[in-house]
C-alpha cells in the first residue's frame, strides 16, 4: 500500500454499493444473471452492532451427536460463494407506497462507503452485480470482465446458531465516487454509474476488491442474509462479529477533466455506519477513501 496516509490494511475482506432512488429493481446477480425470488422485508429491530469475538479461537460445540442439515454430525462446514451472492440486492428498502427503493438505479442495492473527512461516497461492485446487469441488457456484448470468487465457512453453536465466514475477492470490480452522502443526486465525480457504462465510450473505473464478514446467522445451514439487511435490519439471532473492506483501483476524475487517479479504500476497522439511521440515505460505512492523481 501508499505512504499517502492510507491506512495499513491487515485484513483483506469484501462486501455494496448503492444508487439513484426508483420504485423497481432488476433481477440481474452476480457473476451471472441469478433467478432472485423477490425482495423480502426483514422482521429485525435496528442495526447490527460489531462484537469483539476471537475468531481464531473456535466456538463451543454440542457433544450430543446431533443431526445437523444434510445428515451426519457436522460441527463445521464450506458452503459455495454463490450462497451469499446469491442473496444480495433482495432485501426490501420501503419507499413508503408499498414498494422497495433502489438507490443505484437500475442495479440492485448494495452497500458503499463514506468518507466524512473528504465528504466522499463510493460505490464499489463487489458483488458483480453492475457487471452482471450490465452483460444482460448488452447480450453479452459488453463486459466489464468482473470475476467474484470467495470461501465460506459456517461453525455451529452450542445454541443451534452458526458462526459464518465470508471472505470475498473480487477482481475488475466498477466503481465510481460522488461528492456527499445523495446517491442518485450528485453526479459521478470519478467514475461512471452502472447507466453510465452501456456507452462503449464510458471507461470504467476497475480495481479489485477484498471483503471480510463474520457474522452470527439464526441457524445452521440456514439462507445467508443480504449485507444490508444484516447490518440495518437483522433478523432475531443474527448478529454481526466483524467486517473489513478494502479497494484498490484506478479510475478517471469527472471534476478533473479526466485526471488519472488511483484508488484507495479501506475500512480496516470494525465497520462503523456512517448515517445511522437515516432511511433516505443508502447504507454505508465508514472508510478512508482516496482519490491520488497519478
Amino acid at each position: 500500500m501508499k505512504a499517502n496516509g492510507m491506512l495499513s490494511i491487515v485484513c483483506a475482506l469484501a462486501l455494496c454499493a448503492v444508487a439513484a432512488c426508483s420504485d423497481s429493481t432488476q433481477p440481474a446477480g452476480p457473476g451471472s444473471t441469478y433467478n432472485r425470488d423477490g425482495m423480502t422485508k426483514s422482521d429485525g429491530a435496528g442495526p447490527a452492532e460489531p462484537r469483539h469475538i476471537d475468531l481464531t479461537q473456535p466456538q463451543a460445540q454440542p457433544d450430543d451427536g446431533s443431526v445437523q442439515p444434510g445428515g451426519g454430525t457436522q460441527q463445521v462446514m464450506q458452503r459455495p460463494i454463490t450462497d451469499f451472492l446469491t442473496s444480495q440486492g433482495t432485501y426490501c428498502f420501503d419507499d413508503g407506497f408499498g414498494g422497495c427503493r433502489t438507490f443505484v438505479s437500475p442495479v440492485p442495492n448494495s452497500f458503499a462507503w463514506f468518507d466524512r473527512g473528504q465528504n466522499l461516497g463510493i460505490s464499489v461492485d463487489y458483488t458483480g452485480m453492475t457487471n452482471s446487469w450490465l452483460e444482460s441488457v448488452s447480450g453479452n456484448q459488453r463486459s466489464l470482465g468482473t470475476q467474484v470468487n470467495g470461501t465460506i465457512s459456517e461453525q455451529l453453536r452450542e445454541d443451534g446458531r452458526s458462526l459464518v465466514l465470508v471472505d470475498l475477492h473480487t477482481t475488475n470490480a466498477a466503481s465510481f465516487a460522488i461528492r456527499g452522502p445523495q446517491w442518485g443526486v450528485a453526479p459521478a465525480a470519478m467514475g461512471y454509474e452502472p447507466s453510465e457504462l452501456k456507452d462503449d465510450q464510458s471507461k470504467p473505473a476497475l480495481g479489485t476488491a477484498h471483503l471480510h464478514l463474520a457474522f452470527i446467522n439464526d441457524a445452521f445451514g440456514g439462507r445467508l442474509p443480504d449485507l444490508n439487511q444484516l447490518l440495518v435490519a437483522p433478523r432475531k439471532g443474527q448478529e454481526l462479529v466483524d467486517f473489513r473492506f478494502d479497494y484498490d483501483g484506478h479510475g478517471t476524475m469527472r471534476e478533473n477533466e479526466g485526471l488519472p487517479v488511483h484508488i484507495w479504500v479501506a475500512q480496516d476497522s470494525p465497520m462503523m455506519m456512517a448515517f445511522p439511521g437515516d432511511p433516505s440515505l443508502a447504507p454505508m460505512g465508514t472508510a478512508r477513501i482516496d482519490l491520488i492523481p497519478e
